[in-house]
């Protein structure tokens, strides 16, 4: 068949050495049931994806019934997101001039007649935003969502595609994971339980990198997509027209997140991505599912998502661990 050795095909974003990079920092950082992607901050074009298990492809039947279901792209499926949501939650104080004053965390707090704890039992004391967020303290955010309200978290959510399925090209589209409706967050309970990433909430890691792409951006967002044109007969490319991006943030909401989420690095839950090549903005994240193993343990998904180098962004980089222990020790060394 003269048309199979043409030099007509599709082309995609996907980075052959990016690529090869993450595969293996997957596979060296015991990644063994989780994702990671790779998103260009300017246009948002993705640049490597990788999930695991692996499976050989000459020998599927082997897979078939892995109860680790190796055929699933998690890059592209949705899992409890918990901390990296947090961002989302200061963004919606700082465009509702929310007052952003300190807190004293004891260490848990109460809404509703329900106990939420803090990830540092014995509590930060008094705690500003920056020390917050870099510190990743469920307290703070629970109070500054409950006083964002429900209905306002759940627009600055929409705003950045929660909930909405991303269509990569070529009508190939993403699990758009779940947003809760607002008759979910009728109490200052299930607001605030959602103010830091946890409840119905779900997304998939390309969503969670999109999102942060909006913020090493300067505030503009694109979709992201993996189909950048084709190659027709003759070995001419005719790439996809790209829409201009669009600005959902300003660059003074993005300053103040990207200098918090430095500081996660330099000396919160992000440190052991530290690097001396250059400065790393990140976030970190431990979400509970709600659903347990076999031996009654709960299965954690844990995250950590960051962009570099720091004063002008050119990679996001998302990584999640499917029954993970925390994303400090998880996704930051292979970030």
């Amino acid at each position: 068949d003269d048309n199979y050795y043409n030099n007509g095909g599709i082309n995609l974003t996907i980075d052959k050495t990016i690529q090869t990079i993450i595969e293996n920092a997957l596979i060296n950082g015991k990644i063994s049931k989780g994702a990671a992607v790779v998103l260009d901050v300017e246009t948002s074009a993705i640049k490597a994806v990788a999930s695991t298990p692996i499976y050989d492809r000459n020998n599927l039947e082997l897979y078939l019934n892995n109860e680790d279901l190796p055929f699933i792209n998690r890059a592209f499926s949705a899992y409890p997101v918990g901390s990296v949501f947090k961002t989302v939650t200061a963004i919606s104080a700082l465009e509702n001039n929310i007052d952003f004053s300190q807190i004293d965390c004891k260490g848990y707090t109460e809404k509703s007649g329900n106990i939420f704890y803090c990830n540092k039992r014995d509590g930060h004391g008094i705690i500003d935003f920056k020390t917050a967020l870099s510190q990743s303290c469920n307290t703070y955010f629970i109070e500054l969502g409950t006083k964002i309200g429900g209905k306002t978290l759940l627009n600055t959510a929409k705003k950045f595609g929660f909930g909405e399925p991303i269509d990569i090209g070529n009508g190939f589209t993403t699990d758009g994971g779940i947003l809760p409706d607002l008759k979910d967050l009728n109490s200052d309970a299930s607001v605030g339980n959602f103010s830091f990433g946890q409840g119905k909430l779900t997304a998939t890691p390309l969503q969670i990198a999109s999102f942060y792409c909006v913020i090493a951006n300067e505030g503009i967002y694109n979709k992201p997509f993996i189909y950048s044109g084709f190659t027709d007969f003759s070995g001419e490319y005719v790439p996809t027209s790209q829409k201009e991006g669009k600005r959902l943030i300003s660059r003074k909401v993005c300053e103040l997140i990207g200098d918090a989420m430095l500081e996660t690095t330099k000396s919160g839950t992000g440190k052991s991505a530290s690097s001396s090549l250059f400065k790393i903005a990140s976030k970190t994240a431990t979400a509970q599912s709600g659903t347990y193993d076999k031996n009654g343990n709960e299965i954690k998904y844990s995250w950590f998502v960051g962009f570099f180098p720091y004063e002008k962004p050119e990679y996001v980089i998302c990584i999640m661990k499917e029954n993970g222990s925390s994303g400090g020790s998880d996704g930051a060394p292979v970030f």
